[in-house]
């Protein structure tokens, strides 16, 4: 490799890592220089196109390779809403059992993040087909979590939604035992 190739390759990683939520330039050239160490890109790469693999769950979003665990494993009329898919998990680990939706982001026109991205037609559907007696949403907090939450009770206007906190959600867990049913 060329002295420009490598100064160019380096450059493309680094403005790809900084394109990354929560990665800064200083972080980003720290995971580029990460990428050139003998175990740094191998494992990154294979993890990378192992990724590349999931699809999306029809149901409830989750990445899956075969078929969902989750939709079929559900035992209670509740559904969770969250943002992300790795907040589902979380939540099955306290024990929380019923069906969960991700959105796999919020509402955002500034980051090209609509009700189309997120799945909120598919949502509906799904509540149509559930008819949950309880929803509740679990997203992170700030102005985005607070416009996907409204959108989502203008969409369900006839269901009763819970905007819970992670402690709430735990107490309720707790509560009942480790599972989610009333």
């Amino acid at each position: 490799m060329k002295k420009n190739e490598f100064a160019e390759l380096f450059q493309r990683l680094e403005q790809g890592f900084d394109a990354l939520p929560g990665i800064g330039p200083q972080a980003a050239r720290r995971l580029a220089r990460h990428v050139f160490k003998p175990a740094g890109a191998a494992e990154l790469a294979e993890c990378i196109q192992s990724a590349q693999q999931f699809t999306r769950c029809e149901q409830c979003r989750m990445p899956i390779t075969t078929e969902c665990d989750g939709c079929g494993n559900a035992s209670s009329g509740e559904l969770l809403i969250v943002e992300q898919a790795d907040q589902a998990l979380t939540w099955r680990e306290f024990g929380f059992s019923g069906r969960v939706f991700v959105l796999h982001g919020l509402l955002s026109p500034a980051a090209g993040c609509g009700p189309t991205e997120l799945g909120l037609a598919q949502l509906k559907r799904v509540v149509a087909e559930l008819q949950p007696f309880a929803i509740w949403l679990q997203f992170n907090g700030g102005v985005e979590a607070q416009v996907t939450e409204q959108f989502i009770r203008n969409l369900l206007p006839e269901m009763s939604l819970r905007s819970w906190s992670a402690d709430d959600l735990q107490q309720h867990l707790h509560i009942n035992g480790a599972k989610s049913s009333d």
